[in-house]
């Protein structure tokens, strides 16, 4: 009980977030709130789905982005923002998946936000390289979702 209660009394002590942290949390502070590599063109395969988001650098087919793991090298969360403007190039349907030329900055690793968090990026934390995109340059559907 007494361990119990000296764990809580740790969590409870933690450093409150500053008013920075909490304005990054917002969506108009994204890119500035991150660390990015220099923005550069990617060419590969985007799998847009519900809970994912999943860019194969280099992938040339849905079934070969499908075989790729989450830890592979050329495997990225692509992460979008308000200044994406990807709805303007690419009408979104869950499920689909794109052969696509884009330009985007890939993120570094950020601290970890709580000793719950996970340190990765996207859903859950559990993606080990994400991309911010900045402009797509072109992009053709290699396959539609499924009804």
């Amino acid at each position: 009980m007494l361990w119990a209660a000296l764990l809580l009394m740790q969590g409870a002590a933690a450093v409150p977030p500053s008013a920075d942290a909490s304005a990054c949390r917002r969506e108009e502070r994204y890119r500035e709130c991150r660390r990015f590599r220099d923005a550069r063109s990617y060419e590969g395969v985007w799998i847009d789905e519900f809970e994912g988001s999943r860019f194969i650098e280099g992938a040339r087919s849905y079934d070969e982005a499908r075989r790729r793991l989450a830890s592979d090298a050329a495997v990225y969360w692509l992460d979008l923002d308000a200044k994406s403007e990807i709805a303007k190039v690419i009408p979104r349907r869950y499920g689909t998946a794109y052969r696509i030329r884009l330009t985007a900055r890939e993120m570094l690793p950020q601290e970890q936000r709580s000793r719950f968090s996970l340190p990765g990026f996207g859903h859950m934390g559990m993606w080990h390289r994400s991309l911010l995109l900045d402009a797509i340059q072109s992009a053709e559907v290699i396959r539609v979702a499924p009804e």
